[in-house]
């Protein structure tokens, strides 16, 4: 007991004199520590703290000259040798390669069957697999602190002007996501039932496929589900209201030839290889980023499959598993084990990675250490500053969005605020009338939904989610990359 004190008190100076920086957003300890734990490596930091507090909102902090250095040394590697990122996408290949061949051996079996140590076995498996994926994959992060400011550096060198939305057509290739390719694939089936190539009945039919393909695409940081072809026959009668020139549009705009709008823009400002090949580096980071969130929706369904099978065998409540750690579903763990762990983390958990350590508090120790972290990001005034990623400016109402929890009372025409947004928020910020986000920069999901969105957008501020609230009147100019509190 006197080590973990001494610990505390010497983790609680090194908070108070770092700065760092922070990702949150509402998750499972299950789901993500163990990517924590993988990224601190990725980024050759000696220490990270994530909290899950309340059993949902997750807080995550690196130093952030960390983040700085990790990203300046890549970018700096691929200036070097311009096939850097190729060879590192390749290894994320690899180890993405393991992961899907453990998708496919467990969505095979019937895990409603497995037994605890069955259940513990395939976890130990699946975390090893997870952390070795995290430890390539997270290199994108590294550069949402200043990697907007890095690539106008790059730009000024040459002495050229190029718009943000000129520098974004830059940020997208020909390569498709899962969310577009399900897109892609349910646009061209509604225009083959608008053009009576396919019945109902026969597009029906077609998407029993798509659903064994795309039954993941909702699943998110904070829950998982099984979209089924009658949920796709949902959207694709949705998608129907829409009329055959505009669904052609769609599919234009999908199937666009990225590399001839990138050459037009190079013949046109007679951008040098050197100058496109920092521009590809950015890309294939975005590139790095959906990659990475299709392999976690998967990972994350098979978690909570093993999880709803533990809850079954001892009679819990699988929400209260939240709280629960993969690597503590052993062999010989007991429904005892992890009802004194749900109890004893019902208000918070804490998690600190430091010197290849790792130790976990609660309670007030926990409690503790989650507000000296928060002091770190004390907010002064009334102006709030970040990164442009779309410019505008509005004046409107804030709604303040931390998971799918709060979805429902967001309203069209509101400012959405967020710790971060994901493919989840993307009905929301279609409706929005600006974005705010503590984190983020020109690879982030919200840079990148805001720009083809055509909505005001500042990423990056650290501190929205604490110092804005629900129903403030907020000025936001995007173009400057400032958020002043009206009322």
């Amino acid at each position: 007991m006197k080590v973990k004190v001494k610990k505390m008190n010497k983790l609680l100076k090194i908070i108070r004199k770092t700065e760092w920086y922070k990702q949150a957003g509402n998750s499972k300890a299950y789901y993500i520590f163990t990517p924590s734990r993988g990224a601190v490596e990725n980024i050759g930091s000696n220490i990270t703290i994530w909290s899950l507090k309340n059993t949902k909102l997750v807080e995550g902090v690196f130093p952030l000259n960390d983040f700085i250095n990790a990203s300046k040394k890549a970018l700096e590697e691929q200036k070097k040798d311009s096939q850097f990122i190729d060879k590192y996408m390749s290894k994320c290949k690899e180890k993405s390669i393991e992961l899907d061949k453990f998708y496919t051996k467990f969505l095979k079996k019937e895990v409603s069957k497995f037994n605890i140590p069955q259940i513990a076995k395939a976890l130990h498996e699946l975390e090893k697999l997870n952390y070795n994926y995290w430890v390539t994959a997270y290199l994108c992060d590294a550069f949402d602190p200043n990697g907007d400011d890095m690539l106008k550096e790059e730009i000024k060198k040459y002495n050229l002007t190029l718009s943000k939305e000129e520098i974004a057509a830059f940020m997208r290739t020909n390569w498709l996501n899962y969310m577009q390719e399900e897109r892609l694939a349910m646009l061209k089936l509604a225009l083959n039932v608008k053009q009576k190539k396919l019945s109902l009945g026969e597009a029906r039919k077609q998407l029993e496929k798509h659903a064994e393909a795309y039954f993941y695409i909702d699943n998110s940081w904070e829950s998982t589900t099984v979209l089924t072809a009658d949920n796709f026959m949902k959207r694709l009668e949705e998608t129907l209201i829409t009329n055959a020139e505009e669904l052609k549009e769609h599919i234009k705009d999908i199937e666009t030839n990225r590399e001839k709008e990138h050459k037009k823009l190079q013949k046109k400002y007679s951008i040098p290889e050197s100058l496109m090949n920092v521009f590809y580096f950015f890309s294939q980071l975005l590139k790095l980023r959906d990659l990475r969130k299709g392999q976690t929706l998967m990972t994350n369904y098979l978690y909570d499959l093993f999880f709803l099978r533990v809850a079954e065998i001892f009679s819990l409540n699988f929400e209260d598993l939240r709280v629960i750690l993969a690597e503590e579903i052993t062999k010989d763990v007991t429904a005892e084990d992890i009802k004194k762990k749900i109890n004893a983390r019902k208000q918070i958990i804490v998690e600190a990675v430091w010197n290849k350590g790792i130790i976990h508090y609660s309670g007030k120790e926990g409690i503790k250490i989650y507000d000296e972290i928060n002091k770190t990001f004390i907010y002064k005034g009334d102006i709030i500053k970040g990164t442009p990623a779309f410019t505008g400016k509005v004046k409107g109402l804030i709604r303040v969005i931390m998971g799918e929890a709060h979805f429902s009372k967001f309203n069209a025409g509101e400012i959405l605020v967020a710790s971060m947004t994901r493919p989840e928020y993307v009905p929301l910020m279609k409706k929005a009338i600006a974005i705010i986000t503590d984190e983020g920069g020109i690879t982030s999901h919200a840079a990148i939904i805001s720009r083809e969105l055509g909505i005001p957008c500042i990423v990056g501020t650290k501190i929205a989610t604490k110092v804005l609230k629900d129903g403030d009147v907020v000025e936001v100019n995007a173009n400057h990359g400032v958020v002043r509190k009206v009322m």
